[in-house]
């Protein structure tokens, strides 16, 4: 979880840091969406990537605490997607 909570905090402040860029360079269709009804701004990006990553937060907890027989393969599923999202955005970071 706390992998999670890292690459989460890493992706705001990298948002927040090529907010000037991310329209044009942005390669998620629903983040480029969200980023024109903002008008260009990450305002609203930034809110749905935290209204989000509360609701998986609140999942993994109750599955961890409910001692759910797949709450390991999810955590290990929801860490490999965030290595892999990690090192395939890697290069963009450093645009602006």
């Amino acid at each position: 979880m706390v992998w999670l909570c890292v690459v989460a905090g890493f992706d705001t402040y990298m948002t927040v840091k090529s907010q000037e860029y991310l329209v044009h360079f942005e390669l998620n269709p629903l983040a480029r969406i969200l980023l024109e009804w903002d008008g260009g701004g990450v305002a609203l990006l930034i809110g749905a990537k935290l209204a989000l990553f509360g609701i998986v937060t609140m999942i993994c907890t109750r599955m961890i605490e409910s001692g759910s027989k797949y709450t390991k393969t999810v955590l290990v599923t929801l860490a490999v997607i965030h290595i892999y999202v990690l090192f395939h955005y890697w290069p963009y970071w450093f645009i602006s």
